[in-house]
């Protein structure tokens, strides 16, 4: 019988051989956990998993954050699922306007159907939420 050679891909979904996950969940809850004024440093070899880590790391951030230059548009659709999935505004399933205000800090949501509305009010470094429908 001979040996077997295996190529371990970098795709941690199908591979958690490599164990970047633990790291992953590390800085996750220390990014989350942390004031936004910071930057992290990874350190390693060529070929340790260091862009593959970042690549971890971005597909969660980016699941829990949209942008808010793209409202309304491009993340309009994560921002009401957020919303509604997180926060548990059931209201903002269908028949809502989304729309910003003259300067582009405030996102306000308006229910077609029901009286219900929330808005989104960007600050220095936080976003508040406010309405009727919270």
């Amino acid at each position: 019988m001979q040996d077997v050679l295996k190529i371990i891909g970098d795709d941690v979904e199908f591979n958690p051989v490599l164990g970047l996950h633990r790291y992953r969940d590390a800085i996750l809850k220390m990014v989350k956990g942390s004031d936004p004024r910071f930057s992290i440093g990874i350190y390693g070899e060529w070929g340790t998993g260091k862009t593959t880590l970042m690549r971890l790391i971005e597909k969660e951030l980016r699941n829990n954050f949209f942008e808010w230059d793209k409202i309304p548009g491009q993340d309009q659709d994560f921002l009401i699922r957020h919303l509604r999935d997180t926060l548990g505004i059931n209201w903002i399933n269908s028949g809502i306007d989304v729309r910003k205000n003259a300067e582009k800090n405030v996102i306000h949501i308006d229910s077609k159907n029901t009286n219900d509305s929330v808005s989104l009010i960007q600050g220095d470094d936080k976003v508040v939420l406010t309405g009727k429908g919270v």
